[in-house]
């Protein structure tokens, strides 16, 4: 399958026969809601309380061998944040990156070699392109790629788009 493309103004992404189950959302705070960072759509955002820290978790459905995480940012963002993969979502979270001056916009980040069924943004500072930290923090989308029939030790599969 093709990597991940980019957010559109489509519709959110179904349950389909044969493919992946459905993916939720869910956050530590929703001034808006977290489903609207996995809906497909640049004019939908999740916004978090102004306080941090605060997170964001994704349910993949079942453990997937990650490839990308996807990061569109609003103008306020994630200055320092981690993304961490569980398999059980609750307590055994692997820090598996850490960004420490984060300016927003869209960031790509490379998952290769890691596994799990819950991916999260956990943010630990906030920041703005006004400078301040009056805001949360804020994603249009969330964008996740990766294979979820293919073995983590399958260096030749393709990443897809999973939602």
């Amino acid at each position: 399958a093709a990597p991940a493309a980019g957010p559109s103004s489509g519709s959110p992404a179904g349950a389909t026969p044969g493919m992946s189950p459905q993916v939720s959302a869910v956050a530590s705070s929703n001034q808006r809601p977290a489903e609207n960072a996995i809906d497909g759509s640049i004019l939908t955002r999740w916004e978090s309380d102004f306080s941090d820290p605060q997170w964001l978790m994704v349910d993949m459905g079942v453990d997937i061998s990650f490839s990308t995480v996807e990061l569109h940012w609003e103008a306020a963002y994630g200055k320092v944040y981690d993304i961490d993969i569980s398999h059980d979502g609750v307590t055994l979270w692997t820090t598996v990156y850490s960004e420490t001056n984060g300016s927003g916009g869209a960031e790509v980040i490379d998952l290769t070699g890691n596994s799990g069924r819950y991916i999260r943004m956990y943010g630990r500072e906030r920041g703005s392109q006004w400078g301040d930290t009056l805001y949360g923090y804020s994603l249009f989308e969330f964008i996740v790629s990766g294979d979820p029939s293919t073995p983590i030790s399958d260096p030749t599969a393709s990443p897809c788009r999973l939602y």
